[in-house]
């Protein structure tokens, strides 16, 4: 039989010399394909309904196998039916996009030329900048502030703990007595 020490003396002498061995590199294979471009289909025909100006409304019908859409770069939602509906800003810019990934990866875009809309502003600049209360709200005021104070002081009152031979079984009882450390350790309890 041989001894432990003859084997580990030969493994310290194969080893260094199988470090020594070239190393074999198989070849390398073809080199991957880069993934081809999604094919891009500009101005499609989205079923639109609505008004396309600033502050409208519009809604429109996806194609059949449509992944995603997005509206002016942000995703929206449509139904599974296809349906979705789209919302211009009342300062929108004059020109939206809106755009579909087909089940195939084919991005569907379609530009929307928003129309201006002519806002009828109000303005009341006569009205004062800012109000004084009258002496009688700031009594009625101060009443009501020392009430909700009032309140939230009777908020702040210790917790009781329940009686310790009410509990049933030991669970309870072990139960009962971790709640009641944690609310001596949060302060709640004394």
């Amino acid at each position: 039989m041989r001894s432990p020490r003859a084997a580990w003396g030969r493994l310290c002498i194969v080893l260094p010399l199988a470090a020594c061995a070239p190393t074999v590199i198989p070849p390398a294979g073809p080199a991957p394909q880069p993934a081809a471009a999604p094919r891009i289909v500009d101005n499609y025909g989205f079923a639109l309904s609505g008004a396309l100006e600033q502050g409208g409304l519009a809604t429109g019908v996806v194609p059949a196998g449509t992944r995603s859409l997005s509206f002016d770069g942000k995703p929206i939602g449509f139904a599974a039916d296809g349906r979705f509906l789209i919302a211009f800003d009342r300062d929108a810019a004059p020109a939206a996009r809106i755009e579909a990934i087909a089940a195939d990866g084919t991005i569907l875009r379609r530009a929307l030329a928003v129309a201006p809309r002519a806002w009828r502003i109000e303005s009341l600049p006569t009205l004062p900048r800012g109000t004084t209360p009258s002496p009688e709200f700031l009594a009625r005021r101060k009443i009501e502030l020392d009430q909700i104070a009032a309140a939230r002081d009777r908020q702040r009152q210790p917790w009781l703990a329940p009686a310790f031979h009410l509990a049933g079984d030991r669970a309870d009882q072990r139960r009962i007595r971790i709640a009641a450390h944690l609310c001596r350790r949060a302060g709640r309890l004394s």
